[in-house]
């Protein structure tokens, strides 16, 4: 549930001649329509100095058409600029919560749409489960966000003297991100220094987020960073998630971190783009609010106290970490995409300092390690080079690449580290995701009936989208019980409410059985049927006036006639038998079966 779902423009190529704006989402629950959040995020090739705008020559990289192209959100904002492709095109992200699939369609469309438009998003999920998105085109009068967002973001960053690109200003913001599940805020471009979990205590356990190049190398670090060169490439807000991603740090003025902040996720990517360096740490170190928590990584599930004295724990390589106590419980995926060769090239490993008077990476924050942990790259040699620009790179360019990623999950306090192994296995097992025009689902049609006719009623015909759920209902008359369905002569359910997944057209049956109370006359209102058996002419007396009809054994019609209170004539002419059915002006019913022997 606090997984998104991204697709591209290119996986929603008919939707290439709308505005961003112009799509909505929904999901069909419960029988019926349900608009939901979406949002769409613009993103354009661009040269890879395109965020330093005017300052690029003096950051050391001009502008030039021999320069790599990457991709960059577009923002207004910035010096990126927005979308020079208006339209919805095939690099743009369409961006929704899991939580907010539903069912399939019963094949009808929501109101406010155009239902040509109709795209539906089957989410399959390989460790069980299956959902349902519909996109659309808007009719004019939906809201994309449909009046719920998750993510709050305040910020004075636009105001600040560095934005949204300079060569040598720290800008002092204060930007905050809070959601259901956590609270982060940034105090500069690089410095993030609070964080709290609201189904925790909900008190900021995090001192710093910290970069360094080596225990007790001071020369490189997040303050340093922000203190240098620095261009912003987008600080948007939308209904789904915030997006933040900058780039500058000192001899890397192409380093490149982005945020997406969802409302119980937080990933965080870094691009190194630098020339060639001994090494490089990426970790959280907490405050003394953590100090009781539990660390713990895949290679140490037994689990630490983080206490302020160092532990001996297992190093290397790993997939997740994760801490847990009072102020919450935060499970950390690490992943990372390199054209690195390892171990020759790189070596990568886990870091962990719990040391609260002397830690070992003491360059920035409050001066104290608890749990400071994370991971760490130290490349073999000193040829290997991640600038794309191949600067101070022997005249290599873009030699290697290496792009580092942090998916953290917000949960409730004292979690196991249980959480944390499935995050891990659900990250390596994704959605597998299938879109399909809506016009070209198969339908089929749901017929039902009753056997006898007077035996009571049925509900559940129409047409409906193939698997969708459906329920027939068979309702039994008075003077009647509900027997079985069939269909074709087969039974295939005892239950007057029969459920199952649509996949052909089907023609079901209810059959109904007499009661033995269908052969009693009502004694206040005194009906003499006779003779029975009888050879074809009927008499019915009747002490008031009713509404009669005669039904053959399969149920049909036969004759419909409104009696007098006198002795009345019918006659029936072939043999067999047959239902009386006779309505009183009070809705009330009474039954008659009668034999005809000719």
């Amino acid at each position: 549930n606090n997984d998104p779902v991204v697709l591209t423009g290119s996986q929603l190529s008919s939707y290439s001649s709308l505005t961003p704006n112009q799509i909505v989402g929904f999901k069909f629950e419960n029988g019926a329509w349900i608009q939901i959040p979406i949002q769409v995020d613009e993103m354009e090739l661009l040269d890879i100095v395109t965020p330093y705008g005017v300052l690029a020559a003096q950051a050391g990289y001009p502008p030039s058409a021999s320069n790599p192209k990457i991709y960059f959100y577009s923002d207004t904002n910035t010096f990126t600029g927005s979308d020079s492709n208006t339209t919805f095109d095939g690099d743009d992200e369409l961006v929704f919560m899991i939580k907010d699939a539903g069912g399939l369609s019963n094949g009808t469309f929501p109101q406010g749409v155009i239902n040509t438009s109709c795209q539906e998003i089957t989410l399959t999920d390989p460790l069980g489960g299956i959902g349902y998105v519909y996109l659309f085109q808007n009719a004019g009068t939906l809201q994309q966000d449909a009046g719920i967002s998750y993510i709050t973001y305040v910020s004075n960053l636009s105001s600040t003297a560095g934005f949204p690109a300079n060569l040598n200003i720290t800008n002092i913001e204060n930007t905050i991100i809070t959601t259901t599940k956590y609270a982060w805020h940034f105090s500069s471009e690089w410095v993030n220094d609070e964080f709290n979990i609201v189904a925790g205590n909900n008190i900021d356990f995090l001192d710093r987020y910290k970069n360094f190049f080596a225990n007790g190398n001071c020369n490189r670090h997040e303050d340093a960073f922000s203190a240098a060169e620095n261009a912003y490439i987008t600080v948007k807000s939308g209904p789904i998630r915030a997006i933040r991603s900058y780039m500058g740090a000192v001899s890397g003025p192409l380093t490149q971190r982005t945020h997406r902040f969802y409302e119980g996720r937080h990933d965080i990517y870094t691009d190194i783009r630098v020339h060639n360096i001994n090494s490089i740490y990426d970790a959280f170190d907490y405050n003394s609010s953590a100090n009781g928590m539990t660390y713990a990584n895949n290679l140490n599930t037994g689990g630490v106290t983080i206490d302020g004295l160092q532990d001996v724990v297992s190093v290397g390589d790993i997939q997740w970490e994760q801490i847990s106590g009072a102020p919450g419980t935060v499970s950390i995926l690490h992943r990372r995409t390199t054209s690195l060769n390892s171990p020759t090239e790189a070596a990568f490993t886990s870091y962990y300092d719990d040391n609260s008077s002397m830690p070992a990476s003491n360059c920035t924050g409050d001066g104290q390690g608890w749990g400071t942990s994370g991971i760490g790259v130290t490349f073999v040699g000193n040829n290997i080079c991640t600038d794309p620009m191949g600067s101070a790179c022997a005249g290599s360019p873009w030699l290697r690449t290496l792009q580092s990623g942090r998916i953290i999950y917000a949960d409730s306090a004292n979690g196991l580290n249980t959480s944390a192994s499935f995050y891990n296995n659900q990250f390596d097992n994704p959605l597998t995701l299938a879109v399909n025009s809506c016009q070209g689902i198969a339908t089929y049609t749901i017929t039902t009936s009753s056997n006898p006719l007077v035996g009571g009623t049925t509900a559940g015909n129409g047409t409906y989208a193939n698997g969708a759920s459906v329920t027939v209902i068979a309702t039994a008359n008075n003077g009647y019980t509900f027997t079985n369905w069939t269909e074709g002569g087969n039974v295939v359910s005892s239950n007057t409410n029969y459920n199952f997944p649509i996949s052909a057209n089907r023609t079901l049956t209810a059959n109904f059985t007499i009661t033995s109370d269908i052969e009693k006359f009502d004694n206040i209102n005194a009906i003499s049927v006779f003779p029975n058996p009888g050879s074809g002419i009927v008499n019915i007396i009747t002490s008031q006036q009713v509404e009669m009809k005669l039904f053959d054994i399969s149920g049909r019609l036969i004759l419909s006639k409104d009696l007098s209170v006198k002795n009345n004539l019918i006659i029936i002419n072939e043999s067999g038998m047959y239902f009386l059915q006779f309505v009183y002006a009070d809705g009330r019913q009474v039954y008659q079966r009668i034999i005809i022997e000719k």
